[in-house]
């Protein structure tokens, strides 16, 4: 389970960490769905939902979706 900086009732606040690759938002969560934003290197998101797609958690954000293997 990945450790989040802060949670504020059911919203957690987490941050990017990509190193130089942009993190993709996506409109679902998963792979398959289209890519609406990207997020640079320590970019802070609150992070409102969770899913898993194939074993991969994902966190609904303001404008989509992230995979969380890339936040802490």
């Amino acid at each position: 389970m990945k450790r989040f900086l802060q949670t504020i009732s059911n919203i957690v606040l987490g941050t990017v960490t990509t190193g130089n690759t942009p993190l993709k938002v996506r409109t679902g969560p998963g792979v398959t769905y289209g890519i609406v934003k990207q997020l640079t290197n320590g970019t802070e998101v609150l992070i409102y939902d969770l899913a898993y797609t194939n074993n991969v958690a994902w966190g609904r954000v303001s404008n989509g979706w992230i995979c969380l293997d890339y936040t802490v």
